[in-house]
C-alpha cells in the first residue's frame, strides 16, 4: 500500500490541498485544478475547496466553469461573501445581463446581512467553531468590519481561535488598533500575541487561494 492510500481521508485532503495551491503558484493550473478536484471529491462539502477551484479556473481563463463553481459553492452556504464578490466581478466580465448582475450585487447583500444575524446567534449561543467560521468569511472581503459590540466579544472571547481572527478584522479601524493594544498587555496566549503584533505591524497573512 503506498503512503498516499494509507493517510486518512483528512490527511489526503490536506496534502492535496497543499498540492493544489503550490501548482497554482506555479501557474500550473490544469494541474490545480485536478488537485482541487481531489480535495473536493475527499471533501464535498468544503466551501473553501470548491471556492480555491473556482480562483483556479477563473485565473486560467475560465470564467465561465468559475462561475459555476461558485454556484455549487453557494448551494452550500450561499453566506461566503468573497465567493459572493467573485460572482459579481466575473459575470461582469462575462457580460452577463444587467438584471443578473443586480440580483448578484443583491445576493451579496442578503449574505453580509445574514452573516451579521448568524455571528450575533453564534456569539450568544457560544459557538465556537461557527464564530471563527463567520469571521473567516469577513476577513476574505477587505472592506468588511464587525460592529462594536461583535468587536469586543470577540477581541476578549475566551477561545483563542477566535481572537486570532478578531484581531485580523479589528485591525481594519483605528478603534480597534487601539483596542488591540490595550489588551495586548494583558493577552497570555502566545500565538494570539504574536498576530495581532504582526497584524499591527502590517502584516495580516491573508493571502490566496
Amino acid at each position: 500500500m503506498s503512503q498516499e492510500t494509507s493517510l486518512t481521508a483528512e490527511a489526503r485532503s490536506q496534502l492535496f490541498s497543499g498540492q493544489a495551491e503550490a501548482l497554482f503558484h506555479l501557474r500550473r493550473f490544469d494541474e490545480s485544478v485536478s488537485m482541487w478536484e481531489r480535495v473536493i471529491a475527499l471533501r464535498p462539502d468544503d466551501p473553501f475547496a470548491h471556492q480555491n477551484l473556482a480562483l483556479v479556473l477563473a485565473e486560467s481563463g475560465k470564467l465561465r466553469e468559475a462561475v459555476a463553481q461558485l454556484e455549487k459553492l453557494l448551494k452550500i452556504d450561499p453566506d461566503v461573501l468573497a465567493a459572493r464578490v467573485d460572482m459579481v466581478n466575473w459575470l461582469k466580465k462575462l457580460d452577463t445581463t444587467q438584471e443578473k448582475m443586480i440580483a448578484a450585487a443583491q445576493a451579496f447583500d442578503t449574505a453580509r446581512s445574514h452573516v451579521e444575524k448568524r455571528l450575533d446567534a453564534a456569539l450568544e449561543q457560544q459557538q465556537s467553531d461557527e464564530i471563527v467560521r463567520l469571521l473567516g468569511y469577513l476577513i476574505e472581503v477587505p472592506s468588511e468590519i464587525l460592529t462594536p459590540a461583535q468587536e469586543e466579544k470577540c477581541l476578549t472571547h475566551a477561545t483563542a481561535t477566535v481572537r486570532e481572527k478578531a484581531g485580523l478584522l479589528a485591525v481594519r479601524g483605528d478603534a480597534g488598533k487601539a483596542r488591540m493594544k490595550q489588551l495586548l498587555a494583558k493577552e497570555d496566549d502566545p500565538t494570539v500575541r504574536m498576530l495581532w503584533q504582526k497584524a499591527l505591524a502590517g502584516d495580516t497573512g491573508v493571502s490566496a487561494p
